[in-house]
């Protein structure tokens, strides 16, 4: 498991690879990044 830290910044770094349009973030407590269909 990544810490949170690592996590944000790779998180940061697949929105920059897919730079998907209007992505829609959920700051859950497993902190998933879901992309809208």
């Amino acid at each position: 498991m990544r810490g949170n830290g690592d996590r944000l910044l790779y998180h940061n770094e697949i929105m920059k690879k897919h730079k998907h349009p209007n992505p829609k973030v959920e700051t859950t407590n497993t902190k998933k990044i879901v992309f809208p269909t």
